[in-house]
């Protein structure tokens, strides 16, 4: 997810990094080993056949079909945040494990792990309704995940975020924000 100030936009999951360098997109893979494949970094400039036979040459996981459809899109965001400084990118995951103080015991597709994921949120002060009006269509997982966005972006505009790079400052690029 990309947030603006305090407005956020998703991108359709699995999370991708578009700004985040390889080192950063590895880093939240070990802070959420469970959610690894819905972690990658975006290869917007290069052809995925060539970068997949480069991959398996290096014994490394290729690019999914779905990142690779997402590539355009993923440009789009990521030349918006090299011009705008309030744009941060934020992992819903990354900012669970935080939450909950590390690893979450179920995936936020089972009801306990909704469960966990909003217990997490309302100790933090994110407290969601149980009736969310016409927006209750939209499927749990998008709920819980821009409320974690917001938990994130709450922090950075407070200047209590973490981050990967653990040394980055607001403004740099390249950073995934918790």
């Amino acid at each position: 997810m990309w947030c603006f100030g305090v407005y956020c936009a998703k991108l359709v999951a699995p999370a991708p990094c578009a700004s985040s360098s390889p080192a950063n997109t590895d880093a939240a893979r070990c802070r959420c080993p469970w959610q690894r494949s819905s972690l990658w970094a975006a290869a917007a400039r290069k052809r995925r056949a060539i970068r997949n036979a480069l991959a398996a040459q290096r014994s490394e996981k290729g690019i999914s079909q779905q990142a690779w459809g997402l590539r355009e899109n993923i440009g789009r965001v990521a030349a918006v945040a090299e011009s705008d400084p309030r744009l941060i990118e934020v992992h819903p995951e990354v900012s669970f494990a935080a939450l909950a103080g590390g690893h979450m015991r179920a995936a936020k597709t089972t009801w306990n792990g909704q469960m966990d994921r909003r217990a997490a949120l309302a100790r933090a002060g994110v407290v969601l309704p149980d009736d969310l009006g016409q927006a209750g269509v939209v499927p749990v997982a998008d709920v819980l995940d821009a409320a974690a966005v917001a938990w994130s972006a709450r922090r950075f505009a407070a200047r209590e975020a973490r981050s990967f790079p653990a040394a980055a400052s607001p403004g740099d690029r390249q950073v995934i924000w918790y």
